[in-house]
Parts: structure tokens; sequence; C-alpha cells
């Protein structure tokens, strides 16, 4: 997400509607590399808190793909 420089009202609900979505499909999912300007509207908004700060624990599209991998050899 290292290109996103805006986002509105609009774009976090269809972020939240996809989080649920994904959610309720226990698929995980991760906002990664945000440009300082959408970390601080989520922080604003408190979408780590709602969403969960897990998350957003990634700077790296390689970090979050070693920690999906890592959740799928704990699964089997």
């Amino acid at each position: 997400m290292n290109e996103l420089i805006f986002v509105d009202s609009t774009g976090v609900g269809a972020l939240l509607n996809i989080c649920n979505q994904l959610s309720a499909l226990s698929t995980p999912f991760y906002f990664v590399n945000l440009t300082s300007d959408v970390s601080e509207v989520f922080d604003i908004l408190g979408l780590s808190m709602a969403i969960g700060e897990e998350h957003f624990n990634f700077h790296s599209t390689e970090e979050a793909l070693s920690h999906l991998v890592m959740l799928n050899n704990e699964k089997n």
C-alpha cells in the first residue's frame, strides 16, 4: 500500500468491509508498507485498534508472507 497517498471515508468503509469478510472466512490479511499519511488517518480513526494490531505489524511484503508461511506451517 506504499503508493496509496489518500484515503477518504468511502475507502475506509470499503477496507473495513473487506476486513470483516476476510475475518468471517478466517482468512489472514495484513496492511503492509502504509504511507505515513494513510497510517496517520488509520491511527486517528482507531482502525488498528478496531481491526487488530496484528494486521499492521509488517513493513514489507516479504515479512508478511514469511508470517503467513509460519502460520500455515503451525496449522499443519
